[in-house]
């Protein structure tokens, strides 16, 4: 909701925030979430960071998750 602004103000660093908490406990779906924001991230005045995108991705597809956004 926040990465989109989906019923609340647009907030980058609370979709962040969120998604890596859910990330950490191993929830495949926020670990892709996560992946994305790590790699498309530079729209929000910050660089990319190739190599946790990669982790996150990774984590993700080793559950059995595909979905690429």
């Amino acid at each position: 909701m926040y990465r989109k602004g989906e019923g609340v103000d647009k907030d980058f660093e609370q979709a962040f925030y969120w998604y890596e908490r859910a990330a950490n406990q191993n929830f495949a779906p926020a670990q892709t979430s996560l992946a994305y924001i790590y790699l498309y991230r530079k729209g929000e005045g910050e660089d990319e960071d190739l190599e946790q995108a990669f982790d996150s991705y990774e984590k993700a597809v080793s559950q059995g998750y595909l979905l690429i956004q």
